[in-house]
């Protein structure tokens, strides 16, 4: 059998490197550097950036899912999200006086906090300051016309205290809103 030269198993292995690159977009870089000079410090670059292989993470997942570990984490945090957001419904929706519509997503990590069709999304815009709470506006979120006046609220990863303070605030700034825009002359739900 004739042994290859050094420089042919050269060629050879960076080609095999370059179609292994091809297969995985994160390694387009690796890919691009077509010179056999700049696949050393390429490869380098990306051993910089990628402070471990993919296989380390794939075992451990693999590990963490066949152990159960990964359901168990899961049914406990859908109990403790669905938790939060009927709490955060049920605030919103008591502390506004029914001014806020607040249907109850059956999934997901965010409500939608609505007022009536008829109200303006400066409303909301001025309670949200007001209250200094996180979250969208429904208006900026949404591409009909005229805009839609309410809130896109999320309620992952919050304790349960902070979301009913929070909603307290933002439903009695809506309030408050609600009150000074009616007393200008303008529209208020309230009035319908």
């Amino acid at each position: 059998m004739i042994r290859p030269s050094r420089s042919v198993m050269t060629i050879w292995a960076a080609r095999k490197w370059r179609r292994a690159c091809e297969t995985v977009v994160s390694w387009r870089p690796v890919a691009a550097a077509r010179s056999e000079t700049l696949i050393g410090p390429v490869t380098k670059a990306r051993a910089a950036f990628d402070r471990f292989p993919g296989t380390l993470l794939e075992g451990a997942v693999a590990d963490m899912l066949n152990s159960g570990a990964f359901a168990a984490n899961l049914r406990k945090l859908r109990g403790l999200y669905r938790e939060a957001r009927d709490v955060l419904a049920q605030t919103l929706a008591a502390a506004s006086d029914g001014q806020l519509s607040v249907p109850v997503p059956s999934q997901g990590l965010h409500l939608v906090a609505r007022f009536c069709d008829e109200v303006d999304p400066a409303i909301a815009d001025q309670a949200k300051t007001a209250a200094n709470v996180e979250g969208w506006l429904l208006a900026d979120t949404c591409m009909r016309v005229p805009p839609a006046a309410g809130f896109v609220l999320g309620f992952a990863g919050h304790p349960i205290q902070q979301l009913v303070d929070a909603a307290e605030k933002l439903a009695k700034a809506s309030l408050r809103a609600l009150d000074r825009h009616s007393t200008s002359g303008a529209v208020s739900f309230r009035q319908l």
